[in-house]
């Protein structure tokens, strides 16, 4: 996965401007080149951009993460009680809150049938736009499970 869409994942996520997570790093065209993939950043830019976000850039424990995620996935698409898939959403929002994943996106993607399985259209709805933003670095798992505009 590349980090420029996690970078602006992220910095959706906690509501910063480009202009708010450049400041004293890069200019804000550098981060929406850096974000959008048109150019590669140096490491150290990469580390200051998550250090600022609050995120690690090597997710420790990537196999973990994934049986987690794919056991959410699949208890959005089975009959499972509302509360085990709420127990395991709050267990993986945490763990994607500081980490770097392969798997957020996937994570994000499946939000958006997680809020209309709670009838929270409102939630929904913003979670679509938020990722309409990212779709164009969707691989192709992501643009499977993703959204159309």
């Amino acid at each position: 996965m590349e980090i420029g869409p996690l970078i602006k994942l992220h910095r959706i996520k906690q509501s910063m401007t480009q202009e708010d997570l450049a400041a004293g790093i890069v200019s804000e065209s550098y981060l929406s080149k850096i974000e959008n993939q048109k150019t590669d950043a140096s490491p150290e830019v990469i580390a200051l951009l998550c250090e600022r976000l609050g995120i690690q850039l090597n997710a420790e424990n990537e196999d973990m993460i994934k049986e987690k995620a794919e056991e959410w996935f699949a208890l959005l698409y089975d009959a499972h009680s509302r509360e085990e898939r709420d127990a395991k959403y709050q267990e993986l929002e945490q763990l994607f809150k500081n980490s770097n994943s392969d798997y957020e996106i996937l994570f994000e993607i499946h939000k958006i049938r997680y809020y209309l399985l709670r009838n929270e259209n409102e939630k929904t709805r913003e979670q679509i736009e938020k990722l309409t933003n990212l779709e164009y670095s969707f691989d192709t798992r992501q643009s499977f499970f993703g959204i159309s505009t």
